[in-house]
């Protein structure tokens, strides 16, 4: 698993980034990837999935960022398109982008992803 999360650390803002190419990069089955993700209760691509939101969420925080839009972040952290972002987003953390953005949930913590981010 630590090899794993490794690979999945180092490359999950890549959009294309799943189970196969995560199981084909430390040679295994996908099959195997996707049973050693059941033994810690959850499976692969919502634990991509919140990293990428838990990114996200610095990124959109992160006073030195303010400049770079909504959309712009999101598809530097691995997201295909805005709208899922957006829903996303808001069932992890109860607010939207932007409202976190503009101070509306500084100090949010993780609802739905909570799980999906211990490493």
């Amino acid at each position: 698993m630590l090899r794993i999360k490794d690979y999945i650390g180092r490359r999950f803002c890549d959009p294309a980034l799943g189970p196969s190419e995560i199981a084909a990069a430390v040679n295994i089955s996908a099959r195997y990837l996707h049973k050693l993700f059941e033994a810690e209760h959850r499976t692969v691509s919502p634990y991509v999935k919140g990293l990428r939101l838990e990114r996200a969420r610095r990124d959109l925080l992160d006073p030195r960022l303010t400049g770079r839009s909504v959309a712009a972040v999101a598809f530097a952290c691995g997201f295909g398109d805005l709208s899922g972002f957006n829903r996303a987003f808001k069932d992890a953390y109860g607010i939207t982008p932007g409202e976190l953005r503009t101070g509306s949930g500084s100090a949010i913590t993780p609802l739905s992803a909570a799980g999906a981010l211990k490493p």
